[in-house]
């Protein structure tokens, strides 16, 4: 490509010092002292870590040095003092607190992460009275690729600071852009317009958090893979002043933290494609990366990742267009940036080290360079967790935008024999590409079940926020949260509604207490006064009742649905009247199950739905859940993959068997064909375990057909001549 074995690359940008303080242990709680000098409160340590341009200078001079790249790079960058005062003007400063964190949740070696983010320093003065900290030191126009840090500071509004090759207009490099501040796209003039010159070269890179605080736009948060990736379209399509200085860049990458991210590449003809990688069992937001602490750094490293293989592709001869490298730069990105998680700020001593270390200088606090730049190259690492993470990717479909899902996109043509290896090897290894998502024992890959899932949970911790919020300022309490779930009969609705919301992690809330009442059951309304009742003595003891009104759409006195109207008030007011008093229920989340009602359009079609203040009950519902069953029905092609992975976790259990153990050789193909193809089980998921249960398993390694009940047991729950016709194919 290039006549020379020497090149260059400039990186320069919006500079900031952060500033961390660590201590040992925290400062509340058991052993807190009002005491200076309490030995408790030794082993304070203030230190500055290099943030913006800064830090992405470090990062790819690193990179040019040890990666491997075929031909020399010389990294062009501002001359920056070795140690910051944090009185210096010129330059932002940010303020956090560090604690000693567990390196997983299991984990007993601890590192320093971010405890507690304290803000920012004002602005730095005018650029034009620090110009030794953005002007490049020995610049030259003479660059094959230009890396800016725009990150809301100023650095984008004054050109004279700009490398020579993006002021030179016959120059023609790529640029690399970190954009952390949808602000910079508001400006007229400024960077953003001269690039715009230079779109067919520009790979702007940022966050949806960044880009949700652009007025009028909407991308979810850990709603669903499939979900994040049309916002981010949907985005990119409008007609937004702002969103065009995006969408018009050859490339734009959005980051969703470290597990996942969408490349955007721009095709006139066509329009574009898009790309997503992600961590198929994690969404954006996923606990692991809070509840530990959190970091700084991401979206330098997914930054420093794509212009490392940037200048691997400037110097492949082979190659031109740099849309491969651009991937395999997000994919070692991410991986970089779970090991930023993972080593956050360096290891914190323990036992007699850490009692050393106290009253000392801390040494180890730093962004882990050392250790994220082998990831980006690809070289041999030691995950401190003990295991590689892994990615999968995925091209977005957009015809039609709401109905695609990854599962169907990569294995549509093939969910039979998909349905077979989630049962033989194993979910994780069969379903490695999907996403899929796990609340205590339930398992799901189906993506309307995921959304809705996520949705109530979104819901649920929101609400027990909001409940404390209101508490502390002593405010009137708020009604219960109302929550509705539709399935087959069989489909689990108790079992899931349980496991959703009990793995839920909520920081400073109290625990979830589950109760269950069948309204078939109930004699008359007090027995629905009785529960409430009940209600609120789980208040009282401290915790946030759940409670699911099983069958809530049965007929009651005579009348079609005729519990509804009852639970009028306490799910408007919170409250409920017997006799002549009325009660408060107090914080509380009602979900109601339907008995008869295998969906919410069903639901709607009952008759008196109206008469019976249908509307009213759903004007107060705040959230669905619709469980789509292990049976066949019209437009679900995902049904086998739902039954696949309910009939390997019956089977494990039934055999004896370890997770991730092969089932292949212990079950005979033809069974394994009954369970697959038979068209429905009389009542669900209880049908498919009572086959099981009456199998003569017992001792068995092996499931044959001479195991199965007989025909009149399996009548009971499957059509048998249906299944023995399944076993034959």
């Amino acid at each position: 490509m290039f006549g020379f074995h020497r090149h260059t690359v400039v990186v320069t940008g919006d500079v900031l010092a952060d500033w961390v303080i660590a201590h040992y242990r925290k400062l509340e709680g058991e052993g807190e002292t009002e005491v200076k000098w309490h030995e408790s409160q030794r082993g304070s340590h203030l230190d500055e870590i290099a943030g913006g341009a800064r830090l992405l200078a470090d990062l790819i001079s690193d990179l040019a040095k040890a990666g491997g790249l075929p031909h020399q790079f010389v990294v062009r960058k501002p001359e920056w003092p070795e140690k910051i005062d944090w009185k210096e003007t010129r330059l932002s400063h940010y303020f956090a607190t560090l604690r000693p964190y567990p390196v997983t949740d299991n984990s007993e070696t601890k590192v320093w992460r971010l405890h507690q983010k304290l803000g920012l320093k004002g602005y730095a003065e005018d650029p034009g009275h620090r110009s030794h900290y953005c002007r490049v030191r020995n610049d030259t126009p003479d660059v094959e690729l230009v890396v800016l840090a725009d990150v809301g500071l100023g650095y984008n509004k004054h050109s004279r600071h700009w490398p020579e090759a993006i002021k030179d207009h016959n120059r023609d490099p790529w640029i690399v852009v970190k954009l952390g501040a949808e602000s910079s796209l508001d400006e007229e003039g400024g960077l953003w317009h001269e690039l715009s010159h230079r779109r067919r070269k520009v790979i702007a890179i940022t966050t949806a958090d960044d880009l949700r605080r652009i007025g009028g736009i909407e991308i979810s948060r850990g709603i669903s893979w499939e979900q994040a990736a049309e916002d981010c379209a949907e985005m990119l399509r409008k007609e937004d002043s702002r969103v065009k200085k995006l969408a018009e860049c050859q490339y734009v990458i959005v980051s969703f933290g470290p597990v996942g991210a969408l490349i955007f590449a721009r095709d006139d003809r066509l329009g574009g494609a898009y790309s997503l990688f992600f961590d198929p069992v994690r969404l954006e937001g996923a606990p692991d990366f809070k509840r530990n602490g959190t970091m700084w750094g991401y979206t330098s490293t997914l930054t420093a990742s794509v212009a490392y293989w940037m200048m691997r592709f400037l110097t492949d001869p082979h190659n031109d267009s740099p849309g491969k490298f651009i991937k395999q730069g997000v994919i070692r990105g991410l991986e970089a940036m779970r090991m930023v998680y993972e080593r956050g700020f360096g290891p914190v001593p323990s036992g007699e080290a850490e009692n050393k270390a106290r009253g000392q200088e801390v040494t180890s606090i730093a962004f882990p360079a050392t250790e994220v730049t082998p990831v980006i190259y690809g070289a041999d690492v030691t995950w401190p967790s003990g295991e590689r993470p892994h990615f999968a990717s995925a091209e977005v479909d957009l015809d039609p935008l709401d109905s695609w899902t990854i599962l169907q996109k990569e294995h549509g043509d093939e969910i039979e024999e998909l349905a077979r290896r989630i049962v033989k090897d194993g979910i994780d290894q069969a379903l490695a590409d999907v996403p899929r998502l796990q609340y205590g024992d339930v398992i799901t890959v189906d993506r309307q079940e995921i959304e809705g899932f996520q949705a109530v949970r979104s819901l649920v911790a929101q609400y027990a926020r909001k409940r404390r919020r209101r508490e502390e300022k002593v405010l009137s309490p708020l009604s219960p949260l109302s929550i509705a779930v539709f399935g087959e009969p069989g489909s689990g609705k108790s079992k899931t509604v349980k496991d959703v919301i009990s793995k839920l992690d909520i920081p400073d809330v109290d625990e979830f207490k589950f109760r269950e009442f069948n309204l078939s059951q109930f004699r008359d309304i007090s027995d629905v006064a009785d529960a409430l009742h009940l209600l609120r003595d789980d208040r009282l003891g401290g915790v946030i009742p759940v409670v699911l009104w099983d069958e809530f759409d049965t007929s009651f006195d005579g009348d079609s649905l005729g519990w509804l109207r009852y639970f009028l008030s306490p799910m408007q007011d919170g409250t409920f009247q017997e006799e002549q008093a009325i009660h408060t229920i107090g914080r509380s989340i009602f979900v109601f199950a339907g008995g008869i009602s295998s969906s919410l359009a069903s639901f709607k079609d009952i008759t008196n739905f109206k008469g019976a203040k249908g509307p009213d009950f759903l004007s107060r519902v705040r959230g669905t859940i619709e469980l789509r069953g292990i049976d066949k029905q019209v437009g679900d092609g995902s049904y086998l993959v739902r039954r696949a992975i309910i009939l390997r976790s019956i089977l494990q259990g039934e055999m004896q068997m370890p997770d991730g153990g092969n089932l292949g050789k212990r079950i005979d193909p033809a069974v394994l064909n009954g369970f697959l193809k038979v068209s429905r089980f009389n009542h669900g998921v209880r049908s498919l375990k009572a086959i099981i249960e009456n199998s003569s398993l017992s001792g068995e390694y092996y499931f044959g057909r001479s195991n199965l009940p007989s025909d009149s047991q399996l009548n009971l729950h499957v059509d048998a001549e249906e299944f023995s016709r399944a076993m034959r194919t």
